[in-house]
């Protein structure tokens, strides 16, 4: 027998609601507990002590690497992510949206994730852009490769006759004219 009390583990419910004993809350409770490593420890240093570890380096994209957004220019700092959580914003339901700076003409549709966002007869955006934090062309060879297969080079996929068989005449997704 133990002195210590048994702790339940936390509820992962599929609404991730914000109360003690679920996801939402710990999330929040996490951020706002480590707020002070947004000084200690700035930018992508401090999001990797803990997202997804030191090693794997996740924001390994075409948005880090070439134009230096890092996680708090999309997620926030420390503060802004827990706050959001006690306003009601829901961990991995309600994530932040390319839109936010790219218009509605280049972002998914509002109340859309990104991971389910489909345009051009109905492809997923991630089909042609990759995922949220590996966009195109990725500082990964392995993240590049199926570009590479499918047009030669890495980056967005801009060559519609991979899909298309041939170029269409008229403007592609976002407007996207090929040149010929």
């Amino acid at each position: 027998m133990t002195d210590h009390p048994v702790r339940p583990l936390p509820r992962l419910d599929a609404a991730d609601r914000a109360y003690p004993g679920t996801a939402g809350w710990f999330s929040r409770r996490m951020h706002e507990k480590h707020a002070f490593v947004d000084q200690a420890i700035p930018g992508l240093a401090g999001c990797y002590k803990c997202h997804p570890g030191p090693n794997t380096r996740c924001l390994r994209d075409t948005m880090n690497q070439d134009f230096g957004v890092v996680c708090q220019d999309c997620h926030g700092n420390m503060q802004t992510v827990a706050s959001s959580i006690e306003a009601g914003r829901v961990p991995w339901l309600d994530e932040p949206a390319c839109r936010t700076c790219h218009t509605a003409v280049f972002g998914e549709p509002a109340g859309t994730l990104y991971r389910n966002a489909r345009g051009h007869g109905d492809i997923l955006c991630s089909n042609c852009h990759n995922s949220p934090h590996a966009i195109f062309p990725s500082r990964e060879a392995v993240d590049n490769r199926v570009m590479i297969d499918l047009q030669g080079h890495d980056g967005v996929l801009r060559d519609c006759a991979v899909c298309h068989g041939v170029i269409p005449p008229g403007p592609g997704p976002h407007g996207y004219v090929p040149s010929a």
